[in-house]
């Protein structure tokens, strides 16, 4: 199944929709208090936030039923609300659980896929980008944000490195040292294609791509060229601006390879 970004709040809203359809007709039919209590909890338990939908259900629901307490004082109607908020509060757990369920390690894996496509395609001109903002919002489930987070935190990470060595890049093109390197640069950045592959195959397809290449031999060489080229003192770099800006774009080279093998490390199967 494909998702689109419009997928998930579609489909939250077509739960609260049902599940308000089914309070109304067992509110009709079964309700004794004539508050409309199943259709109100419904509604009010059917409003969370992504990540911790049966949680805080449960808390909404228990939060009604307090409400109730603290200010009815007819026992005989408190023990018809009481039961109608229940009522409410299975149907809108129910929709939210069983019929209309949200998979939000799909929805996750789902919108990290463009954004790798355009980083391994399209790193010299990265055009705005569509994050999954919903991993910050408050209360989302404990259980992924940190390793959700952890993802777009490399990521982002991996973007300004991107926009560093295109501003570094276009500082040096003209340079012949960038010429003497510019076969070991190729060849790393052939190895970082490698690695944007395994991490699209994996959240597309939920297929981890074993790893035969080696990822580090390369920058190691790139480092040693660069070694050969600059000078050893380093007051000496002053002397020329080209020395800087090769240098500074070795090491985010290398710090971008760190980062992708962190990544693919993460999404690799435990042996």
């Amino acid at each position: 199944m494909k998702y689109s970004p419009a997928y998930f709040p579609a489909r939250h809203a077509l739960s609260v929709g049902f599940a308000v359809l089914l309070a109304v007709f067992v509110n009709h039919y079964f309700a004794k208090s004539g508050g409309g209590w199943v259709i109100l909890t419904t509604f009010l338990v059917s409003q969370t936030t992504r990540g911790t939908p049966l949680r805080q259900s449960i808390i909404f629901s228990f939060l009604i039923i307090l409400a109730i307490l603290l200010f009815s004082f007819d026992f005989n109607l408190l023990r018809y609300q009481m039961m109608e908020v229940s009522i409410g509060a299975i149907i809108s757990i129910i929709c939210n659980q069983f019929i209309f369920p949200i998979h939000f390690d799909v929805e996750f894996r789902q919108s990290l896929i463009p954004i790798l496509k355009v980083l391994k395609e399209h790193p010299q001109t990265i055009p705005p980008l569509d994050y999954p903002e919903w991993v910050y919002e408050v209360g989302f489930n404990p259980g992924l944000r940190s390793g959700f987070r952890f993802f777009l935190v490399h990521i982002d990470w991996i973007i300004e490195l991107f926009c560093s060595m295109n501003y570094l890049l276009a500082r040096g093109e003209q340079s012949g040292l960038f010429q003497e390197l510019s076969e070991l640069i190729a060849i790393t950045q052939q190895k970082n294609q490698e690695l944007f592959d395994i991490l699209i195959e994996f959240f597309q397809n939920n297929n981890f791509t074993e790893i035969h290449s080696d990822f580090t031999s390369d920058i190691v060489a790139l480092e040693t060229a660069t070694r050969q080229i600059i000078p050893q003192q380093l007051e000496l770099l002053d002397i020329s601006a080209d020395y800087v800006t090769l240098t500074a774009f070795v090491r985010d080279m290398k710090d971008l390879r760190t980062l992708l093998l962190q990544l693919v490390m993460a999404i690799a199967p435990q042996k």
